[in-house]
């Protein structure tokens, strides 16, 4: 077992030969010393595929937890979820949570590492600090307008460019949400493992993403709106009948909306099974209080609107 910066304390993080000053200025507040232990994963989005230099022998230190750890309650996953629900791609989502100057990066790789199995890692853990979109925008406007464009695969299925507001009206910042961070002095690829190995996938494509993360996005278009106006099902339909228990069906459609919700399976799937369920209730409980199936139909007809 190997372990990286052993004697790391919180006091090194103000030493400049161990973290830069403008490094230290990329934390809202002062970080704490975690230590992580492999196998970690570990996330990024950046231009290349975050390669050891050849000179210093070492790997970027910014790194976000792939999983959920300890006040990321997200991890890569509830990042791509959030982009999907706001219809953008991942690489838009990531600079704005995570507050990356236009100037700084393109963002149009995530890549994903582990620390290797049995390796302990010591380092630095806190918030990111919001950060100006760009030093200057005019300057900046084309790289801004490239970096915020999604891909024609993404476009397709209905993800829209990431549009940030005019500097020309109010401060334009980034990363004004809590999102947690790692800074790694020190890492190499001899802590990584499979050395020089990356898992790489074009940031702006969703579909691509989507399967990385083992879910299956299909070739629709994205369906964060259908849950918008689906979220409000199980109240709704609930205060037609509060004191009766819930009928199965109804529970089934609350579970389709949930999986939909949360991405669980497949978007499309569980949007096509709530609309089944939601006809197969109309069709065959003729008895049941009218109310209720004004509503379910209420939300059988939101579902099948256009997205």
């Amino acid at each position: 077992m190997a372990c990286l910066n052993p004697n790391l304390t919180a006091l090194d993080f103000y030493k400049t030969d161990i973290v830069r000053t403008d490094d230290q200025k990329g934390f809202k507040a002062a970080p704490r010393v975690v230590t992580i232990r492999g196998p970690f994963k570990l996330f990024k989005l950046t231009f290349n595929d975050a390669p050891e230099h050849p000179t210093f022998g070492t790997v970027s230190p910014w790194w976000s937890a792939a999983e959920p750890f300890q006040e990321d309650y997200e991890g890569a996953l509830g990042r791509f979820k959030q982009a999907y629900m706001n219809g953008i791609d991942m690489s838009s989502m990531v600079r704005y949570m995570s507050a990356v100057k236009a100037e700084w990066n393109s963002l149009n790789y995530y890549v994903e590492i582990s620390i290797k199995r049995g390796d302990e890692v010591k380092c630095f853990w806190g918030e990111f600090a919001p950060m100006p979109l760009s030093s200057n925008i005019p300057q900046n406007a084309s790289n801004i307008a490239e970096f915020s464009s999604t891909s024609s695969a993404s476009s397709q299925l209905g993800y829209l460019n990431a549009f940030l507001p005019d500097s020309a009206f109010h401060e334009t910042h980034i990363g004004v949400l809590s999102a947690w961070q790692f800074f790694i002095p020190n890492l190499s690829n001899a802590f990584i493992e499979g050395g020089i190995a990356r898992t790489q996938v074009d940031a702006h494509d969703m579909v691509a993403l989507g399967r990385h993360f083992g879910l299956d996005l299909g070739k629709t278009s994205h369906l964060g709106k259908v849950s918008n106006r689906l979220r409000f099902f199980y109240r709704d339909t609930r205060k037609m009948a509060p004191f009766t228990p819930r009928h199965p069906i109804l529970k089934k459609m609350d579970a389709c909306f949930n999986q939909l919700w949360n991405l669980d399976i497949s978007p499309q799937k569980s949007l096509e099974q709530f609309i089944n369920y939601g006809e197969s209730y109309i069709a065959n409980h003729l008895n049941d209080p009218v109310s209720i199936k004004n509503m379910v139909q209420h939300y059988l007809d939101e579902a099948k609107k256009p997205i």
